[in-house]
């Protein structure tokens, strides 16, 4: 089955403090992808390598995902063992106030009770409810919303104190990761990435 997977797949920045991976496509996680053995290496190869080659001790956060690809992503990382919590910024919530039917409606089958319901309560990023610094690795959707100062300057301090981020091509929405990639000396260029 096509994909919108292009190439390069893969970027990478790091150094002692940091590690950034960009993905060309968030599709990378869809069972479409995912489910194939090599793909599924692929990806838990990379979060290893975003976790400084240390196993995950606490749950990846999926940032920023619209509810289309946080429900394939949830799934392919429930499938894997992958623990995993999810939030959205609070501009993303105030475009979406209502729940959407799809989780209602939908046979919702996860292996992890807790990965269930961490994705059924999705949560807004602020200060009060979740914080960055709770976790390890960060896939982070490219229409997330990170260079509002507080928010950026969190994702700046979780790259400085060794966490690792994993940015997502995410098609249906504007890219507004850029900005901040290109202080790493990465971007986005018309669905692609460039080093």
């Amino acid at each position: 089955e096509p994909t919108d997977i292009s190439l390069p797949v893969l970027s990478l920045s790091c150094n002692n403090d940091f590690k950034i991976a960009c993905l060309s496509h968030v599709q990378f996680l869809s069972s479409i992808c995912f489910d194939f053995e090599d793909t599924s290496i692929f990806i838990n190869n990379i979060i290893q390598w975003l976790n400084h080659d240390e196993l995950l001790s606490k749950p990846i956060l999926l940032y920023g995902f619209t509810e289309r690809f946080r429900f394939e992503a949830c799934h392919s990382l429930d499938k894997s063992n992958i623990l995993f919590k999810t939030a959205n910024s609070p501009s993303y919530h105030k475009c979406n106030k209502s729940k959407s039917l799809f989780r209602k409606n939908s046979q919702i089958n996860f292996n992890n009770r807790e990965n269930l319901d961490n994705f059924l309560n999705d949560e807004t990023y602020d200060d009060n409810i979740i914080s960055i610094e709770n976790h390890e690795v960060i896939l982070c959707s490219t229409s997330s919303d990170i260079m509002q100062p507080s928010i950026r300057q969190k994702f700046v301090s979780f790259l400085k104190n060794g966490g690792g981020i994993l940015f997502l091509y995410t098609p249906d929405s504007p890219n507004k990761v850029n900005k901040f990639l290109l202080d790493y000396g990465l971007s986005y260029s018309n669905c692609t990435l460039s080093t």
